[in-house]
């Protein structure tokens, strides 16, 4: 789809940069990991001519709200997997408890003060943690 040209600040004529074959490229783009932004540096516009193609062509707002389906997804698979390893990282520290808690015991020696408050913090953590 091809635009009339449009006049420049300095009142020069240019043609438009508009393709319809962007529309399939920035959905392909972010479903590589590609952002939205780096889709327009990488066809030489801007950001802000992009959400202006939204304005004046319905595929490309289609394809603009699938761009950011595709992101949004990948999103919730990073947030899940983080989620996923915190969750293996506090398993992994519940096992190591008893030898946490040995450990503090011998580092602050005979200071039964030292030692309570350790085993509270341990204890606080562990509860936090059963809680989710």
């Amino acid at each position: 789809m091809s635009e009339p040209a449009r006049a420049t600040a300095t009142g020069r004529r240019r043609p438009r940069l508009y393709n319809q074959a962007y529309c399939e490229a920035l959905v392909q783009h972010c479903q590589r990991g590609g952002s939205v932004s780096s889709f327009a540096v990488s066809i030489g516009v801007s950001l802000e001519t992009l959400t202006a193609w939204c304005k004046d062509d319905a595929e490309f707002a289609n394809a603009w709200e699938w761009a950011f389906s595709e992101l949004a997804s990948q999103l919730e698979g990073l947030m899940l997997a983080q989620r996923t390893a915190m969750s293996a990282l506090w398993v992994r520290v519940g096992e190591l408890e008893p030898d946490f808690r040995a450990l503090a015991a011998s580092m602050v020696g005979s200071d039964a003060d030292k030692v309570a408050r350790w085993n509270a913090l341990m204890d606080d953590v562990n509860s936090r943690f059963k809680a989710r």
